[in-house]
Parts: structure tokens; sequence; C-alpha cells
């Protein structure tokens, strides 16, 4: 019913939040009163994510609530979440403009819309591999929220 999607979409938001705050806090010097990456420079945060974090007119998103609530200029937010989109689509039509750019921390929260429309577990996780080795490097933190089982 509609007070079981309400719970169910809280408890995602949570999660988000929370594995959100884990990877701006682990990258971000405490205490500063401007915390940056180490350089003098804020943090650079990329969010490649589906509906949950897609910018539109409910109001603010998880990454720029996250990003709202850290000290002003420590942190740079480029929230690529597109709604709807599923990870290989993400991988192709997504992922080239977020490499494109330097950050410093990445939150990848794909999985819904795949699981929705059924997709073999072996493509999504083939899918999500090439993600993350693409994001990966020396200097970046990257982090993965998933769905509940």
């Amino acid at each position: 019913g509609l007070i079981g999607m309400v719970g169910y979409w809280i408890a995602i938001v949570l999660v988000a939040l929370a594995v959100a705050a884990t990877v701006v806090a682990s990258t971000v010097p405490d205490p500063a009163p401007a915390p940056t990456t180490g350089g003098g420079e804020p943090l650079r945060w990329v969010v490649l994510a589906a509906s949950d974090a897609a910018p539109g007119p409910g109001g603010p998103t998880w990454p720029e609530l996250v990003a709202a609530d850290l000290p002003p200029g420590s942190v740079v937010l480029r929230n690529a979440a597109v709604g709807g989109i599923t990870i290989d689509l993400a991988r192709t039509e997504v992922l080239p403009s977020v490499l494109a750019e330097d950050f410093d921390a990445a939150i990848v929260w794909l999985a819904v819309n795949d699981l929705a429309a059924g997709r073999p577990l072996p493509d999504y996780l083939a899918d999500l591999d090439a993600v993350l080795g693409a994001l990966s490097g020396p200097d970046r933190r990257v982090a993965v929220a998933n769905i509940p089982d």
C-alpha cells in the first residue's frame, strides 16, 4: 500500500544520506573552517544515480541536501543523476561526461531500475564493474549504494 511505499522510500533516502555522509566525511579533513581535499581545494563530489537523486520539481535532491549541510565552500557537487536510467545507459550515456571532469569522490546508486526491468544479474554486475573501474583512481574514493534484499 501507500504507507509501505512511503516507508520504502524513506529507508532508501536514509541509506543514501548515510552513504553520502560517510564518503564526504571520510574525504574531508576534520576539523577545519572550510574542509578541503587537503590541497586547499574543495572536495569535488560526483553522484551517478537515478530518480532518487535526479533534479526535479520536488525540491532539493539528497545530494544537494548533503552538500548544503557541509561547511560553505567545502564541496563542489556534480549531480549526474538521471531519472529512470539503468546502469548500462549510465555507463554509455552519462559516465563519459563524468569522466571528462576531475573529481575526488563518487557515489554510484544504480540498481532499482535494472531490477524493475528484469536485467539479468550477470549483465548488471558487468556494467557495475565497468562503471566502478572507470571511476576508480589513486586519489579518488568511490562508494556504492545498493538496494536491500
